[in-house]
């Protein structure tokens, strides 16, 4: 594996894996690190969804995403705490109204999403 930081937006991929040995698949993460958390915070910032970071730094899904950003969030100094707190606290809302105004949904549906988000603001705000 090479050394040295993660471009943003990129993961890093075991040695021997990804396209030079001849698989289709994206590059991987293997284990969780500092830097990769970082990575999370920029690429959130950028608007990319869990799920979405999930797959570009080889997590196993939203979830771990999610904790990999309360970890690098938790290690900034408490004003850029505040300041990415507040960011990621209105773009809950956000998703909360958007929600609300769906049509397509079913109740259940509806209320799971609901409880998704507010177990995000509870993790962000613990």
């Amino acid at each position: 594996m090479t050394d040295g930081p993660v471009p943003a937006g990129e993961a890093r991929a075991p040695d021997g894996a990804g396209a030079e040995s001849g698989t289709d698949q994206p590059p991987v993460m293997v284990a969780d690190s500092t830097e990769r958390d970082d990575e999370v915070l920029v690429l959130r910032e950028r608007g990319r969804s869990f799920a979405s970071i999930a797959r570009a730094l080889g997590f196993e899904g939203a979830s771990p995403a999610n904790a990999a950003f309360n970890r690098a969030l938790r290690r900034l100094p408490p004003s850029e705490q505040e300041s990415l707190r507040g960011h990621e606290m209105a773009r809950l809302d956000a998703l909360g109204e958007r929600l609300r105004q769906r049509q397509d949904l079913d109740e259940a549906e509806m209320a799971r999403r609901a409880r998704t988000l507010d177990r995000l603001r509870k993790k962000l705000s613990a």
